[in-house]
């Protein structure tokens, strides 16, 4: 689609011509400063290479994945450390019968365990599941996410206590 509003063919974008863009998908004025800004450019920066463009949403996005990814793994680890399995977190967030979690539940259960995120970084951990129409996510679904991270985590726990009893003991342990 950048390329449709390439009106030289040069494989670059002038503002006004990804402004033009910006008014066919009919993107509201309000999030057309955001838009603007985050393919990069600005008031000084009025022509940009489309490939640049193309790479600088790619960037916000990989820079979300691996933050969620982060607050993600901080959920197993806290868990970890307190020894807190997967069957005791579904009962902490588990407050009604319905399946799925409101933000609010999610956050209450989370600070019952001592898991202490910021609004922003629940936030991007609650969009990173799957929302339902009410605004709510699956319980299952949140509960895989830091499944698969806390396997990660006990198993390397695991092989670290291996590898320190090995040391102390004057014993050579094979991992398997």
């Amino acid at each position: 689609m950048l390329m449709y509003f390439d009106k030289d063919n040069d494989l670059h974008i002038f503002k006004n011509e990804f402004c033009n863009l910006l008014d066919e998908v009919q993107l509201p004025m309000e999030d057309r400063n955001a838009v603007l800004k985050l393919a990069g450019f600005n008031d000084v920066k009025i022509r940009m290479g489309i490939k640049n463009i193309i790479d600088n949403f790619y960037k916000r996005e990989e820079r979300r994945f691996t933050r969620v990814n982060d607050l993600l793994f901080k959920i197993a680890y806290v868990m970890h450390n307190n020894f807190v399995e997967i069957e005791k977190l579904y009962s902490f967030l588990k407050l009604n019968d319905s399946g799925v979690l409101s933000y609010n539940e999610l956050k209450q259960g989370l600070n019952s365990m001592d898991i202490l995120l910021s609004d922003i970084d629940l936030e991007l951990v609650f969009k990173s599941c799957v929302i339902n129409r009410e605004n709510k996510i699956g319980l299952d679904d949140f509960i895989e996410k830091i499944k698969l991270r806390k396997s990660i985590i006990d198993n390397i726990a695991n092989i670290d206590n291996k590898i320190r009893y090995s040391m102390t003991s004057n014993k050579v342990y094979t991992l398997s």
